[in-house]
């Protein structure tokens, strides 16, 4: 590609990322859906989406993977942010988020060195970018179990308390 096809590309990106940002709160809040699960999914489609992207090298492919990558960006770094608050009170959040941006830059600061070896080593952006996506899949697979788990307690729960109500009457 050219640097002003580049260009293009990543405008497109930006561009989509900053619609999406603009739109999607106010889209999910609608319909009432929760902050966390829409970073989920959309995290491991950006992830998906950069792997396929890592694979491609020009066409009309690329640029529409490239809009679909900002606007899944968009929505994923909104959500992060949002889904924050949905795990704690108002009250505990400036410490929640606090706490939060500090464990991001920790992370940040010890695994952009690994993620920059790991280039080096393979002289290839292609493995880096799959190294990426496969953090980005174990952190999934992490949320996955964690919701699954969350998810099945409040199941038992609700049960036993349907349970208590139907003995009751």
């Amino acid at each position: 590609m050219t640097k002003p096809e580049v260009a293009f590309c990543l405008s497109l990106t930006a561009f989509t990322d900053i619609l999406a940002r603009l739109t999607l709160p106010t889209i999910f809040d609608k319909f009432g859906l929760k902050k966390r699960s829409i970073f989920w999914i959309c995290s491991i489609m950006v992830g998906f989406g950069r792997s396929v992207l890592a694979e491609r090298t020009k066409g009309t492919t690329l640029i529409v993977i490239f809009i679909i990558i900002g606007f899944l960006r968009g929505a994923t770094l909104v959500n992060l942010n949002l889904s924050i608050s949905e795990c704690c009170s108002l009250k505990k959040l400036p410490s929640a988020f606090g706490i939060f941006m500090v464990s991001k830059g920790i992370f940040v600061v010890a695994m952009s060195p690994l993620i920059g070896y790991i280039r080096d080593y393979t002289q290839s952006y292609r493995v880096c970018i799959h190294v990426m996506t496969s953090l980005i899949i174990l952190t999934f697979i992490s949320w996955t179990v964690e919701f699954s788990y969350f998810g099945l307690r409040k199941r038992k729960r609700d049960l036993i308390e349907e349970t208590h109500k139907s003995t009751i009457e």
